[in-house]
Order: structure tokens, then C-alpha cells, then sequence
């Protein structure tokens, strides 16, 4: 049974194809037609409207709108049916006049048709009906009228867009950038390059442009370069993002840019901004999107010191100076940990120490922030002049918050020296005339600030022939090890004579050298005044005693003489 009405099942099932590809090719070519002009219309309100990202995304949304209703009108009733090759065999006895009964065969091959009744009729009526496929024309009953007025609007849309296409291909990509919300614009006379805000530049590549974050009530410097036909001047529009109140400047034409061949670059400056706005630019038939200039506030940045004496000046007061205090003075040799504090994130900070052009990068500090303070950042002073302090040292901080702003003045601060005063010393014998071997004693007084190291004799020849030799130092006294420094030393101390090897005619001058403790550091000293002794013999010194008699009974004289006189006069 089935071979019998093989051929008609397939001259069916053709038919049945090419009817479902004339209403597929029908619906849908109605659906391109639609979408082509619907890109075109997009197309000239962007270019004659000059469209941002909001309002094409509004206007593809109104494409889809109308599109899909164009589906649904026109694509829907075509694919709203799907047809049975009964459909068809019913179509082809009606449409081609065919007097078998074609319906009945197909029906009468199903399996269940030997329960319906005589065998035997069922294969008469197929057997009459399989030679009907031949007389089947599976052209016939095909609705091609609509089929040929979409297929030709469709043609001619294309060869339309195609010759617009390869007329003017950068119109072309750049509607396609568009239409991926990309930020080209269609070609013009006029060619905007580089925008830049207060130094600036701005992103005009990316999906969005960049929003710029500019400080309150500072002024506002707008330089576009742009090349191409240039006119006098341009204009930057401005509208407030709350208010949508709007205002304008004009971009004057000044000198060209450099690095761009045939440019110019076209600038303004806002006195003061003091409130968030969207701006575009517009110089000859150029412009920019829509972008942000946002207002915000400069970071509230301060300066603190720590200061750290030096290890043998222990008692010395230490410890962080209050924030704000831009001047201190700090003792020789201490090491200043610089920090500065913000209310707001810091990108970055730098000091510039002595004017240099070298700046030293701070560090974020990890210890916990004080109230009111959002972050905090020092500079480690162990590679810097700061490590140990020697000299006064200006310095200036400039910080860069997480928007990119920077303090309107770099902070200015000093750092003064408080000098380690060297020690003092006094010296002082009872007889200034001695013999080569004597043993005169030497009283001193030595002080310092901070503590006493050494004290020691510096002796000095002086020959009756006028040469003066210099003989080693003396140590008298010196820091016992692992001892605190003593501040105040007094103490008399024998000075032997006999390795001098002093004679009979020779001056000795002995100054006392005291120098002061500065822990790893070499100590400063100082001399006292010199004490000259005349070196002579035992006659000399007899000689000496006696003249020191007679000096003495002279005064003696004298002394009574005047209260003789005084009692008199009474």
C-alpha cells in the first residue's frame, strides 16, 4: 500500500514546502523592509538631531517598538498557520479539479483503515487514485503576488542603502559606532582632537565620557584643540544637573598645539564653578557628547611631627607635635618622622625637602586613624635628611585625593635646629711657678647639657728660645663603660710633670679639654683658659717664696698704715 502512493506523498510534501517558504520569504521580507527604513530613520534623526547616548537608546527603544508592531501586522498572519498533507490533498482536488478521491486514499493507507470496513474497497480506491500524482502541478496554489511587492521593496531598500553605503562609508561606520552606543560622530568640517580641563584631558573614546572632578569655587580652564576648518571661536555649553539652569562661554581661537599638524588650540576659563553641570563643546558643525563636570571638595590636609632625640638625650622631650604646628625646633642630630593627615582618601602624597626638585613619596600609615581623620601618610625618614637632623630643613607637602585633586598651595613647614650646646669648662692651680718634676693639682669644673665622655690636659712648651711644642693630650677622666654621663664633674687631679721633660726656663701652658657624651656620635669639646706655669729650680722657687714674703709684709704695711690713719682722723 505504501509504494503505491509513494509519488503522491512526495508531490504533496513538495507542495506543502514551498507553500511554507512563500509565507516565510513573505512574512519576513516584510519584517527586513521594516528594519532597514527604521535604521535609516534612526539614522537621520541622529545625525540632524546630533543625539547622545540617552536619546538613541530612547529612539532604538522606539524602533524596536515599531518593529515589533511590523512583526506582528505584517510577519505574524504568514507563520500563524501551519499546513497537513490532507491540507494539501483537499487544496490540490479543489484547485486542480482532480475527480479521484485523493483525501480518501491517504486516509485509507493509515493502518487503523482495515477496521473501517471492506478490504478490498480500500485497495480499489487507492489503486484507482495513485496514478493522480503525475496530474499534480506543485507550482500551482502558491501566493507569490505578496511575495513579489516585499521581495521587490526589499531589493530596492537594499540597492538604496548600498549605494548610500558606498557613497559614504564613514557615515556608515560611524552609525554603526553609534548604534553600539560608541561615542564617533559623523564626519565634519571641523575636528575636535583633545579636550582638557584645568590641565586635564579628557576621555572622548570611551563608551561614556569621562566625568571631571574640578574644586569648588576655583576657576575652570577649558583648551580644545581641533583642526580642519576652524572657526574664529567656539562655545562650551553648560546646564546645572539639579537646577537645569544654563549658561555658556566662548572658546577663543589661540595658538596652535604642536604636537597636532595644522591645529589650534581654542580656550576659556570659568572664574569660579559652584555647582555640578553637564557641559558640551562645540567649535564650527563639531561637538561633544554630553559630560560631567563635578564639583567637589579639596581634601582638608594637615601635617604632624615626631620627633625622636638622639639616644644619649633620653631626657629630652619626644613624641608627635600637635596637628598644625608647621615650625618646631628640634635638637642636633634628632630624627623627624613627617606625617600628614587628611579627611579625605589620599591617591598620593609627596614632600619636597630644601626646594629640590627630587620629591620623596610618603607611605601609607597602618595605624589607627584618629577622629575626624580618613587617612593618614608619613614619610620614613631613614633615607632622607630628616633621618637625622642637622641643619634647618624646609619642606613642602603636596597630596592628591582619589579624585585627582590636589591642594591649591603645597604645605610650607620648617624644622629649626636647637643646638647641643658643646661643654663648659673651668681650670684653676694655686702655684703658677714649679719644678720639672712637680705635681701641681689641677681643680676643674666641667659641664654639659646631656653628660661629660673625657676630660683631658692639652700641654703646651713654650722654650726660652720662643719654639712652642705641642705634647700629646692627657686623659684625666674618661666615661666608664655602660655608666650613665654625669652633667657636672668637679674634682682636682695631680698633673705629673716628669714625662714633659720640662728645664729650668721653660713656660707650660695647660688648657683642660672637655668633651661632651653624644652616645655613637662624636662628642664636642671645649677648652678652658690657660694656666701658665714658669718652670725653674729650687732657688727659683726660693726666690720665689721670698718675693711672695716681701710682697706680703708690703701689703701688710700698707694695711696698717691705713688704720693707723682712720683711727687718727676720729
Amino acid at each position: 500500500m505504501t509504494t503505491k502512493l509513494r509519488k503522491l506523498h512526495a508531490r504533496l510534501g513538495a507542495l506543502r514546502r514551498r507553500r511554507s517558504s512563500v509565507r516565510w520569504l513573505t512574512g519576513y521580507s516584510a519584517m527586513a523592509v521594516a528594519l532597514l527604513w527604521l535604521l535609516v530613520a534612526l539614522f537621520l534623526a541622529d545625525w540632524l538631531l546630533r543625539m547622545n547616548r540617552p536619546e538613541r537608546i530612547v529612539g532604538m527603544v522606539v524602533c524596536a517598538g515599531v518593529l515589533v508592531w511590523a512583526f506582528r501586522r505584517y510577519t505574524v498572519p504568514w507563520l500563524g498557520h501551519r499546513e497537513t498533507e490532507l491540507d494539501m490533498a483537499l487544496m490540490v482536488e479543489k484547485q486542480q479539479r482532480i475527480d479521484s478521491d485523493v483525501v480518501a486514499a491517504i486516509q485509507f493507507e493509515s493502518p487503523e483503515a482495515p477496521q473501517w470496513g471492506s478490504v478490498r474497497l480500500e485497495e480499489a480506491v487507492i489503486d484507482h487514485t495513485a496514478p493522480v500524482a503525475d496530474r499534480i502541478n506543485v507550482t500551482e496554489g502558491i501566493p507569490r503576488e505578496a511575495l513579489v511587492r516585499r521581495m521587490t521593496a526589499l531589493a530596492l531598500t537594499g540597492v538604496l542603502l548600498a549605494i548610500g553605503v558606498w557613497q559614504f562609508p564613514a557615515y556608515f561606520d560611524a552609525f554603526l559606532n553609534r548604534l553600539l552606543l560608541g561615542s564617533r560622530h559623523y564626519p565634519s568640517k571641523t575636528l575636535i582632537e583633545i579636550v582638557r580641563i584645568n590641565g586635564r584631558e579628557v576621555d572622548l573614546s570611551g563608551w561614556r565620557s569621562t566625568a571631571v572632578k574640578v574644586s569648588y569655587g576655583k576657576p575652570v580652564r577649558f583648551e580644545v584643540t581641533c583642526r580642519g576648518e576652524l572657526p574664529e571661536s567656539g562655545e562650551v555649553s553648560m546646564k546645572t544637573i539639579r537646577g537645569g539652569m544654563a549658561a555658556s562661554v566662548t572658546l577663543n581661537r589661540t595658538e596652535p598645539n604642536p604636537k597636532i599638524a595644522e591645529s589650534r588650540i581654542y580656550a576659556s576659563e570659568l572664574p569660579r564653578l559652584i555647582d555640578s553641570v553637564n557641559y558640551q563643546v562645540f567649535v564650527g558643525d563639531a561637538w561633544t557628547d554630553p559630560a560631567e563636570l563635578l564639583l567637589v571638595p579639596l581634601p582638608l590636609v594637615d601635617v604632624q611631627m615626631e620627633v625622636a632625640p638622639p639616644k644619649y638625650a633620653a631626657a629630652e622631650a619626644a613624641g608627635p607635635s600637635a596637628i598644625g604646628m608647621r615650625q618646631i625646633s628640634v635638637l642636633e642630630g634628632s630624627q623627624v618622622t613627617l606625617r600628614i593627615v587628611s579627611d579625605k582618601r589620599l591617591k598620593e602624597a609627596k614632600v619636597t625637602i630644601e626646594g629640590k626638585d627630587a620629591a620623596y613619596d610618603m607611605v601609607r600609615d597602618e595605624a589607627p586613624l584618629m577622629a575626624d581623620v580618613e587617612d593618614c601618610w608619613k614619610l620614613a625618614p631613614a633615607e632622607t635628611p630628616l633621618g637625622a637632623v642637622t641643619e634647618p630643613v624646609h619642606f613642602s607637602v603636596q597630596a592628591t585625593d582619589a579624585d585627582g585633586l590636589q591642594l591649591e598651595r603645597p604645605i610650607q613647614g620648617v624644622i629649626r635646629i636647637r643646638a647641643d650646646q658643646p661643654p663648659r669648662i673651668l681650670a684653676s692651680a694655686i702655684t703658677k711657678i714649679v719644678l720639672p718634676t712637680a705635681k701641681p693639682t689641677l681643680t676643674y669644673q666641667a659641664s654639659d647639657d646631656f653628660g661629660l665622655a673625657q676630660i683631658a690636659v692639652v700641654p703646651e712648651v713654650v722654650k726660652s728660645s720662643g719654639i712652642t711644642e705641642q705634647r700629646e693630650e692627657i686623659v684625666i677622666y674618661r666615661l666608664p663603660e655602660g655608666q650613665e654621663p654625669k652633667r657636672l664633674l668637679q674634682d682636682g687631679h695631680p698633673l705629673d710633670l716628669t714625662p714633659l721633660k720640662l728645664v729650668k726656663g721653660d713656660q707650660l701652658k695647660i688648657s683642660l679639654r672637655a668633651v661632651d657624651y653624644r652616645g655613637s656620635e662624636k662628642g664636642k669639646s671645649s677648652l678652658s683658659e690657660p694656666l701658665v706655669f714658669q718652670v725653674t729650680d729650687e732657688a727659683g722657687i726660693l726666690a720665689a717664696i721670698s718675693e711672695a714674703d716681701k710682697e706680703s709684709a708690703k701689703q701688710l704695711r700698707i694695711m696698717i698704715e691705713r688704720q693707723i690713719d682712720v683711727g687718727e682722723g676720729r
